[in-house]
């Protein structure tokens, strides 16, 4: 199952949606487990890989302004979004999808990144996607789609995932803010 936030304006409110999505999830986890056949359980796990070779996560949608270049943007969020899974990553015993053999990784999906930046989201993934939908105004706003990010349990990490993340983005957005 797949669940989606409505679209929040600040950190906060993102994490109550999310813990929201969690409860509907098992509910109808719940549901669905009355209808199996005696001895017949479904589980659900909140995680980014399935060790079968498939990757899923987090998807964030940031609305930005027009104005701010594309090339502003990848040169300060690659290293943001690299050093964000210190922090925020959701931990992974082991390594897949043909990376180097280790026992322990610090995000669950980082064996599935193979570019710096493009359009993809399934194959050959970005660290930066190129996506740019906004649900607004196009000649004001853009869309940025982040695919990098795990999934998490915590309300904390969340939090903090995504109020980073929009201080960092008005910093890019405004004029000066971070002087080279």
């Amino acid at each position: 199952p797949e669940y989606s936030c409505p679209e929040v304006t600040n950190a906060r409110d993102l994490v109550i949606h999310e813990k929201a999505g969690e409860r509907i999830v098992e509910v109808s986890r719940r549901e669905a487990n009355s209808l199996l056949p005696d001895g017949a359980q479904m589980l659900i796990y909140k995680n980014n890989s399935d060790r079968k070779g498939n990757s899923y996560g987090c998807h964030e949608n940031y609305l930005m302004d027009r104005r701010t270049s594309f090339k502003q943007i990848v040169e300060h969020l690659m290293p943001f979004f690299v050093s964000r899974q210190v922090y925020t990553g959701a931990g992974k015993v082991g390594s897949e999808n043909r990376a180097q053999p280790c026992d322990y990784q610090l995000s669950q999906r980082a064996d599935f990144f193979e570019t710096e930046v493009a359009l993809d989201t399934m194959v050959k993934r970005p660290i930066i996607n190129t996506r740019d939908e906004p649900h607004a105004d196009a000649e004001h706003y853009r869309r940025l789609h982040v695919i990098v990010g795990d999934s998490n349990m915590s309300e904390y990490t969340t939090y903090l995932k995504v109020g980073a993340m929009a201080v960092l983005l008005r910093m890019v957005e405004d004029p000066g803010c971070i002087l080279r």
